[in-house]
């Protein structure tokens, strides 16, 4: 029984001298660059991107997050202008607890003009709400009234120059044969929400 081990190291000058052959040096050191090339140069590259892509990043974050702290004091003097007139406008919308409750102040808000225009009063509809986004409700409502034309004209004067803010939609004046007119307007409220 012959020994491998002792076999293996007899033929081993002969595999030693085939090695050192151009053909085998120049494979080896292709396969070492190439091994080199994706095990360290390739993932280095792919880091480094990455890295460069991340600072860009970052460094438009900082750009923006300077520009805001540059501009906060502005931001915060146009909050409390934006709050102060928005309190103030406030005041001549409709704040109550429902739409029909608003729809209610206009309705008495627009009989006390009418009445003090001697206008009287044939009709009242409400229109059902509509939102206005992002305000909050346009409450509708239509009113007939009867009187003479220039007490009318005075009403619709009136309700433009209201103390709440009141809009005139669309509004329709006939004139009877005895000369008086009828006016039947329809006038919105807003209720924010």
């Amino acid at each position: 029984m012959a020994n491998p081990i002792k076999e293996l190291l007899e033929r081993m000058p002969a595999i030693t001298s085939q090695s050192d052959t151009p053909l085998i040096r120049w494979s080896i050191l292709a396969i070492a660059v190439i091994a080199v090339w994706f095990w360290v140069v390739e993932p280095l590259q792919a880091w480094n991107n990455e890295l460069g892509e991340q600072v860009g990043r970052n460094a438009d974050k900082v750009a923006r997050l300077l520009a805001l702290e540059k501009n906060a004091s502005l931001w915060l003097e146009a909050e409390t202008e934006a709050n102060i007139v928005r309190t103030e406008k406030e005041e001549q919308l409709f704040v109550s607890a429902s739409d029909t409750q608003a729809q209610a102040q206009i309705q008495f808000i627009l009989r006390a003009m009418a009445l003090a225009r001697n206008l009287s009063i044939e009709s009242q509809k409400l229109i059902p709400a509509e939102p206005m986004v992002p305000i909050g409700h346009r409450l509708p409502v239509e009113i007939g009234l009867r009187g003479e034309l220039i007490d009318a004209l005075y009403f619709l004067d009136d309700v433009s120059r209201a103390e709440k803010l009141l809009v005139i939609d669309q509004w329709i004046v006939q004139i009877d044969r005895l000369g008086r007119a009828y006016l039947r307007p329809t006038v919105a409220g807003i209720r924010p929400v």
